[in-house]
């Protein structure tokens, strides 16, 4: 079925973000952001998973609103983030 492929393919992606995370660096501020990210990708795993076997109805719009929401600060991070600030103010940017 279309649908469960597509949730499959969500599940890789969020396993991907997992294994991206830097643990055990010795920096406190990285470290427990790096945990906070992986409990909520732990998070929305598990539902995907659930929502693969027909079990939970709207697990997966609620993925797609915490990872959307994720996304949309890093986003903004990225992009109005003091860095792009600071060159905006040279007038770089």
């Amino acid at each position: 079925r279309e649908a469960t492929r597509h949730v499959l393919k969500a599940q890789d992606a969020v396993t991907e973000l997992r294994c991206s995370l830097l643990v055990g660096t010795g920096d406190k501020a990285v470290d427990d952001m790096s945990g906070n990210l992986d409990s909520i990708y732990e998070y929305v795993f598990l539902k995907l998973v659930k929502a693969s076997m027909g079990k939970e109805d709207r697990a997966v719009d609620e993925c797609h609103r915490i990872l959307g929401g994720l996304r949309d600060a890093w986003r903004t991070g990225c992009l109005e983030g003091p860095v792009q600030q600071q060159m905006a103010a040279l007038g770089v940017a």
